[in-house]
């Protein structure tokens, strides 16, 4: 059995993961289990999946903190080797506020690579096994992808279509790339489901209602597309 560590930023990216690993692993027999990092401690979330002879097991951790997916795989990547996990990898957001304070307000592409670079040199520093523990950042929020996806917002609410929200908005989402078109991401994705007189503020009821919403087909469309590179 593959064991896979994932540790993700907060609730959202948490529950978007999980989402789309049903989605991409509907045909195999997979586990998972979900828990967050708070005071150092980890505790278990809802949702676990437990099936019978699995090939892979996933075990997702939401450490609550924008800046915290590195370290928190640094100080935990010796126990969970030594428990026989095969991958260990971080998700997390390039958007934060040293990036805003960097960057000046725009998406720096160049400041993108810097990051990552620095990212990978860290890792390869700490790790014994540095093949297996990776970090994959989201251009320049996870919530681009979902606005990449664009054909979800109709299946949130039959008043969000792509004209409604170009006519409130000025935004086509069919034409633009949100990675490299929102610097922001999470603030257009609210700008949106103010249309409808809802919001978005990465709570976990957001979240689950949007990512929920996020079909197999989805996920295949944004893969053979040039938009959102970093999914």
């Amino acid at each position: 059995m593959t064991k896979v560590a994932i540790f993700v930023e907060r609730q959202a990216e948490l529950i978007f993961l999980r989402n789309i690993l049903f989605q991409i692993f509907s045909e195999v027999s997979f586990n998972f289990e979900c828990m967050e990092l708070r005071k150092e401690k980890l505790h278990n979330v809802p949702y676990a999946l437990n099936n019978q002879d699995p090939i892979i097991y996933f075990l997702i951790i939401d450490v609550g903190n924008d800046d915290k997916v590195l370290s928190a795989i640094k100080d935990r990547k010796d126990g969970l080797l030594g428990a026989g996990f095969d991958k260990i990898w971080g998700l997390r957001d390039m958007y934060c506020d040293h990036y805003r304070k960097k960057s000046n307000g725009i998406i720096d592409s160049d400041l993108n690579e810097k990051i990552i670079k620095a990212t990978n040199n860290e890792i390869n520093k700490f790790a014994s096994a540095p093949n297996k523990i990776k970090i994959y950042f989201a251009i320049m929020e996870i919530e681009a992808w979902w606005l990449s996806m664009h054909t979800i917002f109709i299946k949130i609410n039959n008043n969000l279509t792509l004209d409604a929200i170009h006519e409130h908005l000025g935004i086509r989402l069919s034409t633009i790339d949100p990675e490299t078109y929102f610097f922001h991401p999470s603030v257009n994705l609210n700008a949106i489901m103010n249309i409808i007189g809802s919001e978005y503020k990465k709570k976990k009821s957001n979240a689950e209602s949007i990512t929920t919403k996020i079909a197999l087909n989805d996920i295949n469309e944004l893969m053979e597309s040039d938009k959102s590179k970093s999914f």
